[in-house]
């Protein structure tokens, strides 16, 4: 009869064999991936790739043509796609390899955070699951899939099961709640916005799970400190790189707020809308469900990991602090005439209250099946079946006729996949960029290095060239740089009445801004260019009279 470590290796082998697969068809799917297959949070990302390997190139860049810009923007995840890109320096292709590192460690996390609760075999089809691409309130997502969805948050969802197992694991002492802290604090390099969440979320999860082991005053504190140090220490190569960002120039509030409505969503620039969101009942019962369940039909589970309930619950908790107190302390600061606005972004660290309610429904999932096969016990046959047999359903729905019905042709399981299995789905950013591929490989042909270019953001990495005004990039100022924020805001302003009033002149506008050339998939009249395809037009703006 196998042993339960035998039965625990069988099971991390096939959950390995699994994530390797998954990444290997990924990595197949998207190994020629092309900068016209990118989103534009990964375009901007790739720009500081781009700065540090092309300097002189992006000089004059709105994004990175700042002294030190480089240093500031995820520095980790970056410096991770150049080491992974190679000579040549194919950001694209190193995008698609670090996709092959996050699934293959996306899914070892998960299976080994899982097994504590669901038992070495049912931990496979909840990792399976957690994986899943899930749309949050805020533009947000969860789990990792596609090439689209490799940004750094997926990164980092990789790399969170592994905090959280030094955190709740069993017969965890002082040096793994450190441990723990430690790797959590150096997850801020990862994601800072994520980091910083999930390191409030464990401080408060400590302290209810403090409380109801020890209820002890003086250990709760002495655990929190010594936590809390930990944390600062693992962050500190991003505190660091990052600079003081309540040091910058001061501005006015007023004048910043008006800029700020012009490139946050309503949902960050205010927060009651945001929160709104996540008053929608599924998210509600996905969160709270687990508890109460739990609490009224299992009380033995309840009673069993009733401190890791607490710890989870508070967690959450503290995930919404996190959240809404950075908020607070900024509000207050501002009322004090000091004008700083790094807290812009936080109200989107509260998607990590959903980790909670992952985990209790693993546990309460895991105690139903221990009940069920108590009366009806299955053969290691039946428990291995179970996972081939969810598989088998979540590739049924990638293909057709299935994916095509109503209700499933949006479910997330069809982003398990890679493309070549079933249908291909629509990319992400369709008709973003369309036809670009012959203006872009005509700029960086016949332009010099140091042109000054108005036109989409994908210029700067895929032609490197620097880009003097676009929408996007523009959130990459608001804290490291408000008064070029400030300064962007106003060019933005004056388009748009361009735009509006006079749409002949805005080649006239770009070039008093200094720019060069002008790439678009709009038609002017009585302007030289330098190339035109059926899509794009780039005008030489440098020989207008």
């Amino acid at each position: 009869m196998m042993c339960a470590s035998d039965t625990r290796g069988w099971a991390f082998a096939c959950c390995a064999l699994l994530a390797v697969l998954m990444a290997s068809g990924f990595y197949l799917d998207t190994r020629d991936a092309r900068f016209t297959d990118l989103t534009t949070d990964q375009l901007t990302a790739l720009t500081i790739c781009a700065r540090n390997d092309y300097p002189e190139s992006l000089a004059h860049d709105m994004v990175v043509g700042h002294p030190g810009s480089e240093r500031y923007y995820l520095p980790f995840y970056t410096g991770l796609v150049c080491a992974l890109s190679g000579p040549d320096h194919d950001y694209a292709r190193g995008l698609s390899r670090l996709l092959f590192v996050t699934t293959v460690l996306y899914v070892i996390g998960w299976w080994f955070l899982f097994a504590g609760w669901t038992g070495s075999w049912g931990a496979i089809p909840a990792t399976f699951f957690a994986r899943a691409v899930l749309p949050l309130p805020g533009g947000e997502t969860w789990g990792v899939g596609g090439l689209w969805t490799m940004l750094p948050r997926a990164l980092f969802l990789a790399l969170l099961p592994w905090a959280l197992w030094l955190w709740l694991r069993r017969g965890r002492g002082r040096a793994g709640w450190i441990c723990a802290c430690l790797f959590a604090g150096f997850l801020v390099n990862v994601h800072p916005l994520s980091g910083f969440t999930v390191v409030f979320g464990l401080l408060a999860g400590e302290a209810a799970r403090r409380a109801v082991e020890t209820r002890s005053r003086t250990g709760i504190f002495s655990s929190l400190g010594c936590g809390a140090v930990a944390a600062m220490v693992g962050a500190l190569p991003f505190l660091l790189n990052s600079g003081a960002v309540l040091g910058g120039p001061p501005v006015n509030v007023g004048e910043f707020k008006e800029a700020l409505a012009l490139r946050v969503p309503h949902d960050v620039l205010y927060p009651g809308v945001y929160l709104r969101q996540w008053l929608h009942p599924v998210l509600v019962a996905a969160v709270l469900l687990p508890p109460i369940l739990l609490f009224v039909f299992c009380r033995e589970a309840w009673r069993e990991h009733r401190p890791h309930i607490h710890a989870l619950l508070f967690f959450a908790l503290g995930c919404v602090a996190a959240a809404a107190l950075p908020m607070a302390f900024q509000s207050l600061l501002q009322a004090l005439g000091r004008p700083v606005f790094f807290a812009i972004y936080m109200i989107r660290g509260m998607k990590y209250m959903v980790v909670p309610g992952i985990l209790l429904w693993a546990i309460l999932l895991a105690h139903l099946a221990r009940q069920t096969t108590a009366r009806w016990p299955l053969s290691r046959w039946g428990w291995v079946g179970g996972p081939i047999l969810l598989t088998l359903i979540a590739l049924a729905l990638r293909l057709h006729p299935v994916s095509r019905t109503p209700f499933l042709a949006h479910s997330p399981v069809r982003f398990f996949w890679p493309e070549w299995i079933g249908p291909r789905l629509p990319p992400v950013n369709a008709g973003q960029n369309d036809g670009i591929e012959g203006a872009l490989a005509w700029i960086r042909g016949h332009t010099r290095d140091d042109s000054r270019f108005v036109g989409p953001l994908i210029l700067r990495v895929a032609s490197l060239r620097s880009v003097i005004h676009d929408h996007k990039g523009a959130a990459f100022l608001i804290e490291k740089n408000p008064g070029a924020f400030l300064a962007w805001a106003e060019r933005e302003r004056e388009q748009r009445r361009v735009e509006r009033e006079a749409p002949d002149r805005l080649p006239e506008l770009y070039r008093a801004w200094g720019a060069d050339y002008w790439a678009t998939t709009q038609r002017v009249a009585r302007i030289p260019i330098g190339y035109q395809d059926r899509w794009w037009t780039v005008y030489d703006l440098s020989r207008l009279e």
